[in-house]
């Protein structure tokens, strides 16, 4: 399959999409020479390696693409949001477009683009040395910003998530302090099973949130 090929780019920019599938898998894979038009990114992207290609519209908004890695990648317009986590080396751009709170600003000076893309590059500090119990947390917020609940069950990629060891002590915090929603029981197409939604999940992302519960729920899974 030639990589000009229509075929190629609709399967390709179908891998990226389901790249956040890929974090708790292992599974690494890698793109390259290929030109593509609109590559949507979510939630917390895989290890995947994206050489020698060109894009016309990323869309990173509410995701963590700090695992990708960009080898001489030209992007033409790159959106975010204040969610957005990116890797230290990512590719020149020409447009960036920054959502916040339903608008749309689009940045051209390069300097403007920098100091942006910047800010969510240094956030990547801060949460290396936060506790694997906070990390999940922010995995499972952005899953809830896709779908809204989580079902616990084995054969759903983010139900496997609440296997995690970790995930016991998240839950008991959460709702000591009334952020998880659970719905016990539900019979959805098969078994029972209970579902779980993380309320305000979007400000536990936010590095602008100020909100004393979450900065308690934090310091808590420290």
């Amino acid at each position: 399959m030639s990589p000009s090929s229509q075929e190629y780019k609709n399967l390709a920019a179908l891998v990226l999409a389901s790249g956040h599938r890929f974090a708790s898998s292992g599974i690494r894979f890698e793109l390259s020479g290929f030109s593509l038009d609109d590559v949507c990114l979510r939630e917390e992207m895989g290890e995947c390696a994206l050489r020698s290609g060109t894009i016309s519209l990323l869309d990173v908004r509410s995701c963590d693409a700090s695992s990708v890695l960009f080898d001489a990648v030209s992007v033409m317009t790159l959106m975010v949001d204040d969610k957005t986590l990116l890797p230290a080396k990512f590719p020149e751009i020409h447009v960036l477009q920054v959502v916040h709170q339903g608008r749309t600003e689009s940045l051209f000076d390069p300097v403007e683009q920098g100091k942006w893309l910047q800010s969510h590059v240094e956030r990547l500090a801060d949460v290396a040395d936060d506790s694997e119990a906070w990390q999940l947390l922010l995995r499972l917020c952005r899953v809830v910003l896709r779908q809204n609940w989580i079902r616990d069950v084995e054969d759903d990629w983010a139900g496997r998530l609440l296997n995690d060891e970790h995930w016991p002590r998240v839950k008991e915090v959460l709702e000591r302090h009334h952020m998880l929603h659970v719905r016990e029981g539900v019979g959805v197409g098969g078994p029972k099973s209970d579902f779980y939604r993380i309320a305000d999940a979007a400000s536990f992302l936010s590095s602008a949130a100020a909100n004393s519960v979450i900065s308690e729920v934090r310091r808590e899974l420290a």
